[in-house]
């Protein structure tokens, strides 16, 4: 409940959320979203890698992501399913969840749903399994 680390990570998810607002899709995707998937493969923290899921969500909450913005984001959340650490592939199975809830486009919803799908049936780890089953019963419900 001190940790502040941990309460500037959480701030950097909020700005980060509140400046795509303010500069646009293209301007994240073009400048920000390259430096956010350099900072994803080379971090040996899985921390850092939670957190910067939490990015990739909060940079999809945007009523204004563009769907190119949108398909990028969601590519890099199924790509962290493929993580070592249990804890980075269950928080974007929670990731995956939000943005499936807001989502419109019926092909990323699917490309979700697949990778879901996929996750589930080769998942050990029961949590992750658990989260990824919760998103898919969302998707499941809402489509």
């Amino acid at each position: 409940l001190t940790d502040r680390v941990a309460d500037f990570r959480n701030a950097v998810v909020r700005s980060l959320a509140k400046l795509s607002k303010v500069t646009g899709p293209a301007w994240i995707q073009k400048e920000i979203l390259p430096r956010i998937k350099r900072l994803y493969a080379n971090s040996p923290s899985y921390l850092t890698r939670v957190t910067l899921i939490g990015c990739y969500v909060a940079l999809s909450s945007n009523d204004s992501a563009s769907r190119s913005l949108q398909d990028d984001l969601v590519t890099l959340l199924i790509k962290a399913f493929d993580d070592k650490v249990p804890n980075v592939r269950m928080v974007s199975a929670k990731g995956l969840r939000q943005f499936s809830r807001r989502c419109d486009d019926s092909t990323l919803v699917m490309k979700i749903k697949s990778a879901l799908t996929q996750r589930i049936s080769r998942e050990e780890d029961d949590d992750c399994k658990y989260f990824a089953q919760m998103a898919l019963d969302d998707i499941v419900s809402f489509f």
